[in-house]
This record gives structure tokens, C-alpha cells and sequence, in this order.
């Protein structure tokens, strides 16, 4: 089997992104707790693990398939419509499987995730994993309202045009 070198590419920026996450997640670990920008941005460790551990094993499972279903959607998706994807979009949609992966490979090697950005006092911690999903869900959503907005405005013209 030959792999394309487009999927190839994509394939390796994934796994980069994987790396950076779990490497950060590695440093917060030994680190605990640090300033990056004093009173916004610090590192404080806070592991997102289960309160009982019979609930705790049906989350891990639970969360574990959500996100494989999630990703093989998300490939799938890739996949046939290879030709429509431009390189953004393929950015936009690793980011989102990077992240899914990162975290599920937290899931299933300690059982919870590993949060440790702390930004500000009343935002929850989160990791690089959880921002490459909020930045490619967001660029995603983004791209299909202006497309949506663009082919919109295309029929209004041509609804015009056949009065």
C-alpha cells in the first residue's frame, strides 16, 4: 500500500502536535507550578481523574469511544472529500484529531487528563491538546459560515439575475 504524500504530511504534523502535548504535559508534571505571564498565565497542575473508580472506569470507556467515533468521522470525512479539502481545512481538522488523540492517550495510560493552563481566575485549566481542538473546531465553524455565507449570496445574484 503507497501512502499519498499528502496524508503523509498530515500524518506527521499530527503526530508533532501529539508530541508538543504530551511533552508539555510531561514538563507540567515535573514542574507543578509556574509563572509563564505573572496574575494570567501559569502552569498549575490539575489532573481531571474520576471521584469513584467504578464511574471513573465507565467515563474512561465512555470517553475513550466518544472520541475514536469522533475521529473516525472526522477521517472519514478527510478522506472523501480530499479533493473539496483545501491545506487549511486539513490544518484545521488535524488539530482537532491531534488533540482528540493526545487526550485519549492520557485517558488510557493514567486515566485522566492532564490539565495545567491556568489562564486568569475564572477559566478552568486546560492543556494544548484542548486548545489545537478549540482552535480547529473554531476555524472549522468559521470556514462553513462564511462558505454557507458566500453560497447564500451566490443564489440571491443569480435569483437576480433570472428576473
Amino acid at each position: 500500500m503507497k501512502i499519498n504524500k499528502k496524508y503523509f504530511a498530515i500524518i506527521i504534523f499530527i503526530l508533532l502536535l501529539i508530541a508538543l502535548d504530551q511533552i508539555s504535559k510531561f514538563y507540567a508534571l515535573k514542574k507543578n507550578e509556574a509563572e509563564i505571564i505573572p496574575s494570567f498565565i501559569k502552569i498549575e497542575n490539575v489532573n481531571n481523574e474520576g471521584i469513584e473508580d467504578k464511574a471513573k472506569d465507565k467515563s474512561i470507556v465512555m470517553n475513550s469511544i466518544t472520541n475514536l467515533v469522533i475521529i473516525g468521522v472526522i477521517v472519514r470525512f478527510m478522506v472523501l472529500q480530499s479533493k473539496k479539502i483545501t491545506k487549511s481545512q486539513y490544518a484545521f481538522l488535524s488539530l482537532i484529531i491531534a488533540g482528540g488523540l493526545s487526550n485519549l492517550i492520557d485517558t488510557l495510560l493514567r486515566g485522566y487528563v492532564i490539565y495545567f493552563i491556568k489562564i486568569g481566575q475564572k477559566l478552568p485549566n486546560i492543556n494544548l491538546a484542548s486548545i489545537y481542538i478549540i482552535i480547529g473546531w473554531v476555524m472549522i465553524v468559521a470556514y462553513f459560515t462564511k462558505y454557507s455565507y458566500n453560497e447564500l449570496k451566490e443564489r440571491k445574484k443569480n435569483a437576480n439575475k433570472d428576473k
